[in-house]
């Protein structure tokens, strides 16, 4: 999944270069959580929070957004791993990787993403042969990330379990944790529920630790930036689905 990270060489920062750094991310002050946020979800506001009661927590960050659609829409889209190069902020390549082959890389254990991508089948798997309908199942996905200078771009092969052990109450979750890749730490969870009729409050929590040497406080910055754009990357490419493309939503079904 998307990922704020951090080279794994330092480099000088100017002060010039954080300020076109931080621009290039887009960062904003971000929201924190409030005690009722139902009135300000359904307003179309994103929220995001970054908790600072322990040093793990400082390296925790969620977003929250309502999407206009059902649960069951946005099920399809945000388990579409193999099209997530074509919406997702960053992404510059995604696909499904059977374990076959992950075992494979595992066994040689590439330190660079070219390494990685050589061992990967000329053909991804298409997520939807995974699928257990109403139950919890396992996919793998490689994804390489692009980031503005002075950062290395990201690359990791995540296990990625869905759950629809919930669906006949139209809640989904999606969690994952990193199996290899040039960070630290990736793990994090997409969550599904109902928000108003035909709407979904969807929650997006990420759990990183990069490594590197840049300050935790651009770390945690630049990962409260990108989480929103995330989650109108999700509204967008609901929007664009077209009734016949989600024919089979309502089983919670992939694209």
């Amino acid at each position: 999944m998307p990922v704020w990270g951090r080279p794994r060489a330092c480099l000088p920062i100017h002060r010039l270069v954080l300020a076109v750094w931080l621009a290039a991310w887009g960062w904003a002050p971000a929201a924190a959580w409030g005690m009722d946020l139902h009135p300000r979800l359904a307003t179309g506001e994103i929220i995001v929070s970054c908790p600072e009661m322990s040093e793990a927590a400082a390296k925790q960050v969620e977003v929250m957004g309502m999407v206009d659609a059902s649960p069951e829409k946005v099920w399809e889209v945000i388990t579409d791993i193999n099209y997530f190069q074509n919406f997702m902020p960053r992404t510059l390549k995604s696909r499904a990787v059977t374990p076959e082959t992950l075992q494979a890389i595992l066994k040689i254990k590439p330190t660079e993403a070219p390494i990685a991508e050589a061992l990967l089948d000329p053909v991804p798997p298409h997520p939807a042969l995974y699928r257990v309908p109403g139950q919890k199942y396992d996919v793998y996905l490689y994804s390489l990330l692009d980031f503005p200078f002075p950062l290395c771009n990201r690359w990791y092969i995540l296990k990625i379990t869905n759950d629809e052990t919930q669906a006949g109450g139209h809640i989904y979750t999606s969690s994952w944790t990193m199996e290899i890749g040039n960070l630290r730490e990736n793990r994090g969870e997409w969550r599904l529920i109902p928000f108003a009729d035909g709407q979904t409050q969807v929650t997006y929590r990420l759990f990183t630790d990069p490594g590197g040497c840049l300050p935790d406080f651009l770390v945690k910055q630049g990962t409260k930036a990108t989480l929103p754009q995330i989650i109108l990357a999700v509204r967008k490419r609901v929007a664009q689905l077209s009734p016949s493309q989600t024919a089979d939503s309502s089983q919670g079904g992939n694209r």
